[in-house]
């Protein structure tokens, strides 16, 4: 570049090829920006579904909470069943070792009785 040519305007053709890559990096940049729109809409679209997932997440959680204490209420109810039938079969058993016992008592006095009868018996003939 001589030096009368540092400060002249540029020729033609540069200035032709300028505007066109001003052009072309214009169409470019809005190119991007419609790019940029249209992730940012699909963005908050997820965004949206994810938060209706969260809410709906949250309301199934609450309603297992309600269904382990209903859960957690019926076992209760349960073992409350269960430790009334030991007692009762508690009972039962100890009813019929009694009943044994008794039954035992009464075979001996039954037996002391056949002999004292058999012993008069024999005293009387």
């Amino acid at each position: 570049v001589t030096p009368g040519r540092m400060g002249s305007a540029p020729t033609p053709p540069v200035t032709a090829y300028s505007s066109r890559m001003v052009d072309k990096l214009q169409l470019r940049c809005d190119e991007l920006e419609e790019e940029l729109e249209t992730i940012r809409k699909e963005s908050a679209k997820r965004e949206e579904g994810l938060r209706q997932m969260l809410r709906e997440s949250k309301v199934d959680v609450k309603a297992l909470g309600v269904t382990l204490k209903q859960k957690d209420l019926q076992l209760q109810e349960l073992n409350k069943e269960l430790e009334r039938a030991r007692s009762k079969v508690l009972e039962t058993e100890m009813a019929e070792v009694a009943n044994d016992e008794n039954q035992d008592r009464l075979r001996r006095d039954l037996e002391r009785s056949n002999e004292r009868v058999a012993s008069l018996g024999r005293d009387l003939a």
